[in-house]
C-alpha cells in the first residue's frame, strides 16, 4: 500500500471554485394561434443558480434562498478545523479528497493537516479529517463532519456526530457565520475510534468471510429477486443484472484486498475494516458502485454505524460469525467459484 500523498486533490478542488450567481428567470417570447406574440416574462419569485462560466443552470430556487459558494463553505470549514485544533495554520490544510458529480452541483471536500495525527497503536498513524459538504441544487445542506484517515493507505471513515455546528445568518452579507466546536466530543470520538480499532484487531476473521462482512457493513443486498419472464424469456431485469454484476466485482475486489491487507495486518476484523474503507475511499480506482458521488454519504454512514454494532456483538460470549452473516453467506454470488 502506498503511503498517503499529501497533494492528491488540489486540482480537483480548484475546479469547484467557479463563480455561481442567482439570476432572474425570464421566459422566451410566446406566440400561438390564440394569442399574438407575448414579450418575455420575468418570474419574480424564482431564480436560476447559474454557473457563470458555462451559463448552465444548476437548479431553480425561490426568493430568499441563501446561496453559499463553495469558496465560502471551504473558508468556514478551515475555520472550524482551527477551532478543534487551535495550533494549526489554516493555510496548511490540504485537500485529501474531493467528491463531486460531473455537473458539480454538489461536493464533498475532505481536508487534512499532516501535523495533526494520533496512533491507534505503534506504527499505525491516523489523521483527523473534516468533510465539508455543500450543494447548488439543494441535494445537501451545508454541513461539516469529522472523520479519520489512515496514513499508510489513505483509507478514511466519516462519523456523523455533531462535533461541529455552524449557524449561518441569512440577513448579513459579510462574514456572518457562527461556529461551535465541541472539543470534548472530538476527544471522546478519537478515544471511541481507537477502542473500536483495537477491538477489531483482536477478533480473528478468516479471509473467506471478508466479502459477506463488506455486504453486512455497507447494507448491500446481492440476493437476486425473482421476476416474471419478459418477452425475450429473461427472468431477471436489466437492473437486477447490473446489480449482480456489481456484486461479483465487489466480491473479487474484496477478496484481492483481503489478501493484501492480511499480509501485514493478519486475519482479523481490522483487515476487513481496511478492505471496506479502501473500497469506499478509492472509488476512482475500484469503480464498483454506480453513482458513487451520490452514495458516498450513505456508505460512510453505514460503515460508522457498523463499527460500533459489530464490536459490541463480537464481544458477546455466544457470538458466532456464521450466524451473524447468515443472510450474506447465502447470497448465490458468494457461493460462486471464480
Amino acid at each position: 500500500m502506498k503511503e498517503l500523498d499529501f497533494l492528491p486533490a488540489t486540482n480537483q478542488l480548484s475546479e469547484l471554485m467557479f463563480d455561481v450567481e442567482l439570476i432572474p428567470i425570464e421566459t422566451q417570447p410566446f406566440q400561438s394561434e390564440k394569442y399574438p406574440t407575448l414579450p418575455p416574462l420575468i418570474i419574480d419569485d424564482y431564480f436560476s443558480v447559474t454557473n457563470i462560466k458555462t451559463r448552465e443552470c444548476l437548479s431553480v430556487v425561490s426568493k430568499g434562498y441563501r446561496l453559499i459558494h463553495n469558496r465560502e463553505a471551504l473558508k468556514i470549514g478551515k475555520e472550524a478545523f482551527s477551532y478543534l485544533f487551535p495550533s494549526v495554520n489554516t493555510n496548511d490544510l490540504i485537500p485529501y479528497k474531493v467528491i463531486a458529480p460531473k455537473r458539480k452541483t454538489f461536493c464533498h471536500i475532505d481536508l487534512i493537516h499532516k501535523d495533526v495525527n494520533f496512533n491507534v497503536w505503534e506504527q499505525d498513524t491516523w489523521f483527523p479529517i473534516i468533510r465539508i459538504t455543500n450543494s447548488y441544487n439543494k441535494t445537501y445542506a451545508l454541513s461539516f463532519e469529522i472523520g479519520f484517515v489512515r496514513k499508510l493507505c489513505s483509507n478514511g471513515v466519516i462519523f456523523n456526530k455533531k462535533t461541529i455546528t455552524v449557524k449561518i445568518n441569512h440577513t448579513k452579507r459579510e462574514q456572518d457565520w457562527e461556529i461551535k466546536a465541541d472539543l470534548d466530543q472530538l476527544k471522546a470520538l478519537e478515544m471511541e475510534f481507537t477502542n473500536h480499532m483495537l477491538n477489531l484487531k483482536r477478533f480473528f476473521l478468516d479471509k473467506k468471510y471478508i466479502f459477506p462482512l463488506v455486504c453486512k457493513a455497507l447494507n448491500l443486498n446481492y440476493e437476486p429477486k425473482e421476476t416474471q419472464k419478459d418477452l425475450f424469456g429473461s427472468t431477471q431485469s436489466p437492473y437486477q443484472t447490473r446489480i449482480m454484476e456489481e456484486g461479483r466485482r465487489l466480491k473479487a475486489e474484496s477478496n484481492n484486498l483481503a489478501i493484501q491487507y492480511a499480509k501485514t495486518l493478519g486475519e482479523n476484523a481490522y483487515t476487513a475494516f481496511n478492505v471496506i474503507t479502501d473500497i469506499i475511499s478509492h472509488q476512482d480506482k475500484h469503480k464498483i458502485f454506480q453513482n458513487y458521488s451520490t452514495n458516498v454519504r450513505n456508505l460512510n454512514s453505514n460503515l460508522s454505524e457498523w463499527i460500533q454494532q459489530f464490536t459490541e456483538e463480537a464481544e458477546k460470549r455466544n457470538f458466532n460469525i456464521e450466524n451473524y452473516l447468515e443472510k450474506e453467506l447465502n447470497f448465490p454470488i458468494f457461493k460462486e467459484t471464480a
